[in-house]
């Protein structure tokens, strides 16, 4: 009897114990926040630097507004995502002669950074640029 009680104890007690030495991990998802949206920031060139929005689209396309006071201008295009390096070619609406490359890194904290662009297809004749998803 004495045996059965002893064994009894010695696997209750190595239960408890293995039980009691788990640790638990509390895992932090970090939010994915999407490219699609619509984005503000500035651009700068020549003429220093302007606002801008930027409407990026589930279908992979682009509106863009640049708020020149002197000059506004909007266009439309296409955008692609490659890992977290943006990049979107964008065509003047009210002139078709007039196209831009921008590209820059997006960052899952709502952020478009580094960014830089330039005429046709080079992205670094023009300038610089940045921009934060609003929505």
């Amino acid at each position: 009897m004495k045996i059965k009680l002893f064994v009894f104890i010695l696997i209750s007690s190595t239960a408890l114990l293995v039980t009691s030495c788990k640790k638990t991990t509390t895992v932090v998802a970090v939010p994915v926040r999407p490219i699609t949206g619509l984005w503000v920031g500035k651009y700068s060139g020549l003429t220093g630097a302007q606002d801008a929005r930027f409407a990026i689209k589930s279908d992979k396309s682009t509106y863009v507004e640049f708020h020149d006071p002197a000059n506004p201008t909007r266009y439309t295009g296409t955008y692609t995502l490659n890992g977290d390096i943006f990049t979107t070619k964008i065509t003047d609406i009210s002139n078709a002669n007039n196209t831009y490359t921008f590209v820059g890194t997006f960052k899952n904290d709502g952020t478009l950074t580094g960014g830089t662009w330039g005429s046709a297809s080079s992205s670094t004749d023009g300038g610089t640029w940045n921009a934060n998803r609003i929505n």
